[in-house]
């Protein structure tokens, strides 16, 4: 995946995150929130916060934060 940058971001490396509210003012809960709570090894219902690392090339891998 790339992105080109955007609302006025430079070319420095950044992480992006991507959180969700539902209809009710749910949030997703932070990572270290989430883990306070299940086991780490469980994936299948991990809503937590989705963080992605963008490079400078462009590049953008999800990242644990």
């Amino acid at each position: 995946m790339r992105f080109s940058p955007a609302l006025g971001m430079d070319r420095k490396e950044a992480v992006l995150k991507s959180r969700a509210t539902d209809e009710k003012g749910r949030v997703q809960p932070a990572r270290k929130a989430w883990l306070a709570q299940f086991a780490p090894d469980v994936r299948y219902h991990n809503n937590s916060i989705v963080s992605w690392r963008w490079a400078q090339t462009g590049a953008v891998k999800n990242v644990y934060v």
